[in-house]
C-alpha cells in the first residue's frame, strides 16, 4: 500500500514538471521578472530611411568667400531708369570651379526715416553632389557673391528716408546717411573701411550726381585736364561741337576728385548718339593745341604740338 502511494506521488510530480517546465523556468526566486534579451538589429547603411540621418547638416550662409566683409557702392548701369539708384553689395573675392551657388538676397523694411536692408547670406561651395566619372568634365565658371539693390529716388524722397541700414543676421554692418535730391544724392558712410568702391571715408560726404541722358566724358591720354589752360581748350572744343558742360546744366555740379582730369558734358542735340560705342569704348572727339618744352642746339624752346581728345559714356562707378 505504501509503495503504491509513493509511485502515484512520483508519477504526478513528473507530469507536473513536464507540463509546467516553462513556467517554473521563468520564476525568479527573489520576486523579480527577468526580461528576454532582444537580438541586435543590423543597420543597413544603404536603406533609404537611414540616408537622411547620415547626411551633413547644411548651414545657411556657409561659403568659400568671407561673409563678414561687404563693399557697398552705386552702379551707373547703362540704360537704367533715371529714377533708379542701383546700389551694389559685394563680397570681395572670386571662386573658380564646379560650384553650387545660392546667391544672397535682401529684404527691405522701413522704420521711421530709416530703410533697413536685411542681407540673407548666400553660399558658394564645390559641387560634391554630382558624381564625376573619369570621362565626365564639368564646366568651371568664375563666380562672386554680389547683391544688386534698386531703389526708387522718388519713393525715398516721398518716404523721407535719411538713412540706409545694412544688416546681416549678426547685426548692422554699415549705416549710410543719405540725402536725396532731384539731380544728386549725398552719401556719408558710418564705417571707415567702406570707401571702396566709391563711398567716402567715415565722416566725409560724397555726392553722386544723376547724369542727364547723352552725357559724355571727354578725356585725353596726352593732356592733363587738371591744368586750367588745358581745361579751357577742352571746354571750348566741347561747345564748338554742340556739347554743353555738365556744370552749366546742373547747378553746383562738381566731379569727384578722382575724375577731375575729365570733362563731363551733355550732347543736348544728340549729334553723337549714333557714334557712341559700347560701354568702356571711346572714339576720337577732336584735338587741342598745346606746347611742350624742348631742348635744342640753341637751348630750350616751346614746340607747338597737337593732343587728341577722346569721348565715351560714363563708366559704372562715375
Amino acid at each position: 500500500m505504501k509503495k503504491q502511494l509513493l509511485l502515484t506521488l512520483l508519477l504526478t510530480f513528473s507530469i507536473l514538471l513536464t507540463t509546467n517546465a516553462p513556467v517554473f523556468a521563468q520564476v525568479d526566486l527573489f520576486g523579480e521578472q527577468e526580461e528576454e534579451e532582444e537580438e541586435p538589429k543590423v543597420l543597413n547603411p544603404y536603406d533609404d530611411k537611414y540616408k537622411a540621418n547620415i547626411e551633413p547638416e547644411k548651414i545657411q550662409g556657409q561659403s568659400l568667400l568671407p561673409n563678414f566683409i561687404h563693399f557697398i557702392g552705386i552702379l551707373r548701369k547703362p540704360g537704367a531708369d533715371p529714377d533708379t539708384l542701383n546700389f551694389m553689395v559685394l563680397t570681395p573675392g572670386m571662386v573658380n570651379g564646379c560650384l553650387n551657388i545660392e546667391q544672397a538676397t535682401v529684404e527691405t523694411r522701413i522704420s521711421g526715416s530709416s530703410l533697413y536692408l536685411d542681407i540673407v547670406d548666400g553660399s558658394i561651395f564645390p559641387d560634391n553632389e554630382t558624381v564625376h566619372y573619369f570621362h565626365y568634365e564639368c564646366k568651371p565658371s568664375t563666380n562672386k557673391m554680389q547683391i544688386d539693390i534698386a531703389l526708387s529716388k522718388k519713393k525715398l524722397m516721398k518716404d523721407g528716408i535719411k538713412k540706409l541700414v545694412f544688416k546681416r543676421d549678426v547685426g548692422t554692418f554699415n549705416d549710410i546717411f543719405i540725402n536725396v535730391k532731384e539731380n544728386s544724392v549725398s552719401l556719408a558712410s558710418s564705417m571707415r573701411d567702406f570707401s571702396s568702391p566709391d563711398l567716402p571715408m567715415k565722416g566725409e560726404e560724397s555726392t553722386y550726381w544723376i547724369h542727364p541722358e547723352n552725357t559724355l566724358v571727354l578725356f585725353s591720354s596726352d593732356a592733363d585736364l587738371r591744368d586750367e589752360e588745358t581745361m579751357k581748350q577742352v571746354r571750348a572744343l566741347a561747345r564748338k561741337k554742340g556739347l554743353t558742360p555738365l556744370d552749366e546744366i546742373l547747378p553746383g555740379y562738381k566731379p569727384h576728385y578722382q575724375n577731375a582730369h575729365k570733362l563731363y558734358a551733355v550732347d543736348v542735340e544728340g549729334h553723337f548718339t549714333e557714334k557712341l560705342p559700347p560701354p568702356n569704348g571711346a572714339f576720337s572727339f577732336g584735338a587741342i593745341e598745346a606746347t611742350e618744352l624742348y631742348f635744342g642746339a640753341d637751348g630750350p624752346y616751346d614746340k607747338p604740338i597737337t593732343k587728341e581728345v577722346f569721348a565715351r559714356k560714363p563708366g559704372l562707378y562715375e
